[in-house]
């Protein structure tokens, strides 16, 4: 008999919707689902195509205009848990004003990108409250993120990343 704590994932549609309702009711899910259970339930589906339990599912992906919308972590862990596939996802470079991720898919030559402050500025994101904070994480995550969804479209399954 195991002693590992597992996580409680439901095992029908009745436990999900359960579950959404309870969890809607909680202070401590992200703001934006609290008093939605419908849209908690969307965000557990989703992530239980992914394989996440849950809560992995709350902290990683929200419902934004209608849409499953994933955090660059998220799409970066989809990747790297997948070694068969994705030999490697790493920093290159990163800074206030540059991010340089590079990848291997494997089969495939190395695919490298970078995200500057120049392109964030342009779509609108470098102004935001957090990437003014925090420009160098904001650029890490666009980046990452863009690399991801370019070279492994079938493991982080069309989710895109809120602008």
């Amino acid at each position: 008999m195991s002693s590992a704590i597992e996580p409680f994932n439901p095992e029908n549609i009745g436990q999900a919707m359960t579950m959404a309702d309870t969890l809607a009711k909680s202070a401590l899910i992200p703001t934006a689902l609290r008093g939605k259970p419908a849209d908690v339930f969307v965000v557990i589906a989703k992530g239980r195509e992914l394989r996440l339990s849950p809560m992995q599912s709350l902290g990683e992906i929200n419902v934004i205009e209608g849409k499953p919308v994933s955090s660059a972590a998220l799409k970066v862990g989809l990747c790297l848990r997948e070694p068969a596939i994705c030999e490697y996802f790493r920093l290159v470079s990163g800074d206030a004003t540059q991010a340089t991720y590079e990848t291997k898919r494997a089969g495939s030559a190395p695919v490298k990108l970078t995200w500057t402050i120049a392109q964030a500025t342009k779509a609108s994101l470098a102004g935001k409250q957090n990437s003014t904070r925090h420009p160098d994480a904001m650029l890490r995550a666009r980046c990452s993120s863009a690399l991801a969804t370019a070279v492994y479209p079938d493991l982080v399954q069309g989710l895109i990343t809120p602008h």
